[in-house]
């Protein structure tokens, strides 16, 4: 046999064996959720978003987690007085406001309007002239 039809065979076959390991390797990363009890992928994520604060995240495992946050958004929040005051406590309590957006369900930029309607953000210092 021609050593060049040898190569080419052996390229093909390379070709299908990665095809068949990135098959596997999807599998198991799928069937990961139901594992560990969660229905689907983008619920894992969510799940371990609070462990990955401070890891820096690369390109992947960055795009999940802002994946993970695009599937929480869509219907407009409802937020009622008895979540202000939930939001409020977790604040008080020293919550950030990030964390109590993920708890309630409700945008960082929602947690700081509740704050300022609040009086509980620092007055900025006049720069001197």
């Amino acid at each position: 046999m021609d050593t060049e039809l040898k190569i080419q065979k052996m390229r093909e076959e390379i070709a299908a064996l990665e095809k068949q390991a990135a098959k596997e390797a999807k599998e198991k990363l799928l069937a990961l959720p139901a594992a560990v009890g969660l229905k689907n992928v983008t619920e894992l994520v969510k799940a371990l978003l609070p462990y990955a604060k401070g890891l820096k995240l690369s390109g992947g495992a960055e795009a999940s987690a802002k994946a993970a946050r695009a599937a929480k958004k869509g219907k407009r929040a409802k937020i009622t007085e008895e979540i202000k005051k939930a939001i409020l406590e977790d604040l008080k309590g020293g919550a950030t406001a990030a964390a109590a957006a993920d708890k309630h369900g409700v945008s960082v930029a929602s947690v700081n309007l509740i704050k300022s309607a609040a009086g509980l953000v620092k007055k900025r210092k006049k720069a001197k002239s």
